[in-house]
This record gives structure tokens, C-alpha cells and sequence, in this order.
């Protein structure tokens, strides 16, 4: 433990570029934190018999929002005392990485505040071979079937629904479905449903049965199942069809490819075969990129600061809880449906963050190495492509990457 007059600091060295540093502070630094705000405080208040800034502080504190100069005196306290611990400590700070504060203490009428702080140092990158690289490329063909069977999906996305009264479910066939559990405990659940893609007990149960129809079956949930209490479970359950429609695909014919502002049908397939070359390029450059990454991550040592990934990850974590917000759900129950729990969604994005960050220095430092630079026309080219995979205009993605 170093012990200054200002203030006291533990470091500890988490590794080759993150320090953390356990500090307190001196009554005096908090007092002159309060003094501080307290003058910035006077400014924005008129005091009968004073100038602006000019009043005693202890008549200050009379016309002002205590709490607020409190706040500000916090931040003043930390700031100054990071940015002191800093330069005692001969840390160069990482510009692209802020300091993190954690475990904050403090009582501003006792005069004390202590904390840790991560601070975040310049990255360590040892770049291995990355010339001569070999990676294996993936077949570019774009056949017929594939671009019948991208049309054929474009039908399917397009159809219509008719009611099916004279006849029972058939694979295709769309069906809201009641179950009602025989198990005490367990309430009716109901759900619409494509037949022939739920999951095997209940896609043989649905077969044949018309709207109305109930029958009384041993059902197999599956370990994925939306209800933990029903996964992997056989319970003997009544299944009821409430209402069947089947899909009416629409004729391809002229009328239909004019949707997609084709002249004809044979215009439509070449368009959607020109459409599946690009997707199939795009990919396969895809997967050579990543086959290649891997190899210079392999080969190389990198070091990271803690402050530069968990800042990646922070900001989409709150980005997907925020989504799943409006979507009427949490994070736990989320992953929850997927299998996992909350804690290994949070790892994952930690990991795939710090995985992404490590990429793109490794990026950048073959970039210095080789003089390469980004041209703006570089960046558009990049932008059109994004828009073109995505199905939107250049200018979200320009909006999106500002």
C-alpha cells in the first residue's frame, strides 16, 4: 500500500494492460470538492446582498439544492482523484478506453470517498504470420433448385389461408391448438401452430384431426419446450383443434412477378439468381475471412484492457434487454427459453466482445504494417453492400455505423 498526503492507493495489475487501483480519499479532497461545487452552485443563484459566485459558502447553502451540489462534489471527488492515482502511478491511459469505476463509498458530510477504478493501458499486440495464409473456399454455384426454391419461399411468404372444414390436418396446415395437461399442476395452454413442425408426439396427433375435434394422447415435450415445468416430460394430455386454415399460394405467373418489379417470370429468375450470387459471394468471403482470422488469432498474442471489451459488451447487453423490454420480457426469462440462464447470456456477449476487439486490432495493426488506408470510397462500397444483405438504404447503415 502506497500512502501519499493526497490520498491512498492498492494497486493491483489484473494483467498486461489493466490496472486496478483501490482508492481513498482525503477529507481534504472531498472538502475541496464541496467548495468547488458550492462555488459553481452561487453562479446559478441570485443572493439578496451578493454578487453571483461572491456569497459565504454557509450562506450558499441556504438558496441551493444540497443534494445536486453533493452530486457534483462526487464527480469532482472521483475524477480529480482517478486523474491524481493516474500520474502518481505513472499509468498512460489507453485513449480509446475510459476508466471504470467500481465499488464507490462515500459519505459527503463525513468527508469520505474511496472506490476502485480499472484503468485501462495500451494494448499488447504480437502479430504472427499472417501472409500465405491458406483457407479452403466453399462452392459458389447458384443452381436451379436453389433459385426454385427461393421462389418458392417468396409464394409461401405470399400465401393466403383458407378454412378447412371437409377435411383433418395435413402437414402445412395452420392450427390453433388448446392442450390441456391431465397433470395437477400444470393449466391449458393454446398456441397456432404450423402442422408437421411442433414436435413429434404432437405433429402425430394433429394428423387427421378436423376443427372441433379433441383427442386424448401421451404427449413427449420436448427439453427446449417454452414452460420449464413441461419440458421433457410425457404427460397424458387432451389436444383440441380450434380452428384449421391451410395456405393458397399464389400463381407465379406475370401478376406475381410484378411484385417484385419484374416484367415476367423469367425476369423474376433472373433477378433471384442474381440476387442468390450475391448472397453466396458475400458468404463465402465471409468464411474465408473468418478461416484466415483465426489463423492470425492463433498465431498471435494479444492483450487487451478489461475497459475496451466490457464497454462493447455493456452497450449491446442494455441494447437486447431493452428490445426484449418491448417485447414484454427479461432477460432471464429469454434465455430461459433458449436453454440458458441469464448468467451464460451475459458470458457470451463478454466473450464475443472480447473476441471482436481482439480481432479488430489485429486488423488494424496488419493495416499499419502493409500502409494500408481506408478510402471514402472503401467505406460506400462497404455501406451499399451491408444495405443490399440487410434490405435497406445505404443511408441506415451510414445512420447506424456514425
Amino acid at each position: 500500500m502506497t500512502s501519499t498526503t493526497q490520498m491512498k492507493i492498492q494497486r493491483t495489475d489484473l494483467n498486461p494492460c489493466t490496472v486496478q487501483l483501490e482508492i481513498e480519499c482525503t477529507p481534504e479532497q472531498v472538502r475541496a470538492a464541496l467548495n468547488k461545487s458550492l462555488k459553481r452552485a452561487s453562479k446559478r443563484v441570485k443572493i439578496p446582498g451578493f454578487r453571483p459566485g461572491t456569497a459565504p459558502p454557509e450562506i450558499v447553502k441556504k438558496h441551493v439544492n444540497m443534494e445536486a451540489v453533493k452530486e457534483w462534489a462526487l464527480d469532482e471527488t472521483v475524477q480529480q482523484a482517478v486523474k491524481s492515482a493516474i500520474q502518481q502511478e505513472r499509468l498512460t491511459l489507453y485513449r480509446l478506453a475510459r476508466p471504470r469505476v467500481d465499488d464507490l463509498e462515500y459519505d459527503m458530510d463525513a468527508l469520505t470517498c474511496k472506490f476502485k477504478v480499472k484503468v485501462p493501458l495500451e494494448p499488447v499486440v504480437e502479430l504472427g504470420e499472417y501472409k500465405g495464409l491458406k483457407a479452403e473456399v466453399p462452392p459458389a454455384e447458384v443452381t436451379e433448385e436453389m433459385v426454385d426454391e427461393y421462389i418458392e419461399q417468396l409464394r409461401t411468404e405470399r400465401a393466403s389461408k383458407q378454412p378447412v372444414e371437409s377435411r383433418g390436418a395435413q402437414n402445412g396446415d395452420q392450427a390453433v391448438v388448446a392442450i390441456r395437461p391431465q397433470e395437477e399442476g400444470l393449466e391449458e395452454k393454446a398456441f397456432a401452430v404450423s402442422v408437421g413442425q411442433t414436435f413429434p408426439s404432437l405433429d402425430e396427433a394433429l394428423l387427421g384431426m378436423k376443427p372441433e375435434d379433441v383427442r386424448t394422447v401421451d404427449l413427449t415435450f420436448p427439453d427446449d419446450f417454452t414452460d420449464p415445468a413441461w419440458r421433457g416430460k410425457t404427460i397424458k394430455c387432451e389436444v383440441e383443434v380450434r380452428s384449421l386454415t391451410a395456405p393458397v399460394l399464389p400463381d407465379l405467373d406475370e401478376e406475381f412477378a410484378k411484385r417484385f418489379s419484374a416484367e415476367s417470370v423469367e425476369e423474376l429468375r433472373k433477378r433471384v439468381r442474381s440476387s442468390l450470387e450475391r448472397a453466396v459471394e458475400r458468404r463465402n468471403r465471409s468464411l474465408i475471412h473468418e478461416q484466415l482470422m483465426k489463423q492470425v488469432l492463433e498465431g498471435s498474442k494479444i492483450e487487451l484492457p478489461d475497459n475496451l471489451w466490457e464497454d462493447v459488451a455493456e452497450r449491446r447487453l442494455e441494447q437486447l434487454r431493452e428490445d426484449l423490454a418491448q417485447a414484454g420480457q427479461t432477460l432471464a426469462e429469454a434465455a430461459e427459453q433458449e436453454g440458458m440462464t441469464e448468467e451464460s447470456v451475459i458470458e457470451h456477449y463478454r466473450q464475443a466482445a472480447k473476441n471482436e476487439v481482439a480481432r479488430a486490432l489485429a486488423i488494424r495493426h496488419i493495416a499499419e504494417a502493409e500502409g494500408i488506408q481506408v478510402t471514402r470510397e472503401d467505406v460506400i462500397q462497404q455501406a451499399v453492400e451491408i444495405a443490399e444483405q440487410e434490405g435497406v438504404q445505404p443511408e441506415v447503415v451510414f445512420e447506424a455505423y456514425r
